[in-house]
């Protein structure tokens, strides 16, 4: 008997994966391990150890429902792709380049630390390329099992980036993350520990001074209001970018401070965690004019509208800047991000790659954010 391709994909819905076949769905970063655990419960399978490296297995073992099935394929994002920028800067203490130092420009997947259920590889070897000798360049593609395509063909392609540069006369090493996924994230990070471990070795990097990076933990929360505030100042951007307005921004309750009067309610038994403002000119309201409101209120993201001109473009973009997940978790740790969410290019630039102005603007950006990090830092 013959089964046509057309027939499957035609029948995607009532196709059940089983088996091996599960893994690259169940290890997809769009479900986390609560979710698979709460899967197990509703199956009466009781687990005290909720990681993946535990349901996983369980789960490879049974057949899901197609409802259940159904509700994994549901959890997966179909959401447009935005490149997410990190920065982290540390101390260089050898007269190396970095091309020097690095020894070998290839980065051995064997050698780095990943989930053992990962859905995705990288789709070429991960190798630096020198820009010059002091700058260093990794373009990456990864390829992921993505079920919300179809079961014949589920495979999507996701990009990161990182490059190390040697800054402020070659006193500082800084490296610039770019991820565009959870899973690209996840490798960039891995990566890097391997390249700070060599850097290490070779005695190229201060290893008894502190990594320098944005987070939460850096501000108080007065400061870090500031903070994340004072990048709506168009006194920092040179010109290149121009505040327009806040269109939303993310607020909760700080249970550690007693909080005005007029915004009492915030703390009414636990039941408010995080409110969102949105409209067109949220820069306006008074608990972002008043300082009085800094520090009952943390401030977790903004999302801003701004003109830029930059070289070989002009227009508007969207950014989305801050510390993700704040609110819910309190984490010192926790680092700064931002994303050029949209791109609105003037008519005479509308032949202009996006991709490649969202990182010039993200690149600019960052000088700023580097600066007030070190004015509003505790």
């Amino acid at each position: 008997m013959t089964i046509k391709r057309t027939n499957i994909e035609d029948n995607i819905g009532t196709l059940l994966p089983y088996g091996s076949d599960l893994k690259p769905l169940l290890s997809t970063s769009f479900i986390t391990d609560s979710e698979l655990k709460k899967l197990l419960f509703n199956r009466g399978v009781f687990i005290s150890n909720n990681q993946k490296n535990i349901t996983i297995p369980l789960l490879t073992t049974t057949l899901l429902s197609p409802k259940e099935f159904d509700k994994l394929r549901e959890m997966q994002s179909t959401k447009e792709e935005n490149i997410k920028k990190r920065s982290q800067q540390m101390c260089w203490i050898s007269d190396k380049t970095l091309v020097e130092a690095m020894r070998d420009m290839n980065i051995p997947l064997n050698k780095l630390d990943l989930p053992e259920f990962r859905s995705y590889e990288p789709v070429f070897d991960l190798q630096f390329c020198a820009d010059n000798a002091n700058k260093l360049i990794l373009n990456y593609e990864i390829e992921r099992n993505d079920f919300t395509k179809s079961l014949l063909n589920y495979r999507t392609t996701h990009d990161g980036n990182i490059t190390i540069q040697k800054i402020d006369d070659g006193k500082k090493v800084k490296f610039d993350l770019e991820h565009t996924t959870t899973e690209t994230d996840e490798l960039n990070k891995s990566i890097l520990k391997y390249i700070k471990d060599i850097l290490h070795q070779g005695n190229h990097v201060d290893k008894k001074t502190k990594i320098e990076k944005v987070i939460s933990g850096d501000f108080s929360n007065k400061k870090r209001f500031e903070f994340l505030l004072s990048l709506t100042d168009d006194r920092n951007f040179n010109g290149f970018l121009q505040f327009k307005r806040i269109s939303n921004i993310e607020i909760g309750p700080n249970q550690n401070e007693k909080l005005p009067d007029e915004i009492e309610w915030m703390t009414n038994q636990g039941e408010i965690t995080n409110i969102i403002f949105k409209g067109k000119k949220v820069h306006e309201s008074i608990y972002l004019k008043d300082e009085k409101y800094y520090e009952g209120m943390i401030l977790q993201e903004i999302i801003a509208t701004y003109n830029f001109d930059i070289t070989g473009a002009k227009g508007s973009c969207i950014i989305i800047y801050g510390f993700p997940k704040y609110i819910k978790s309190i984490e010192p740790t926790i680092e700064f991000e931002a994303t050029v969410y949209k791109v609105y290019l003037d008519k005479a630039y509308q032949h202009v790659n996006k991709k490649n102005v969202s990182r010039k603007i993200l690149n600019k950006f960052d000088e700023v954010v580097m600066k007030k990090y070190i004015d509003y830092k505790s």
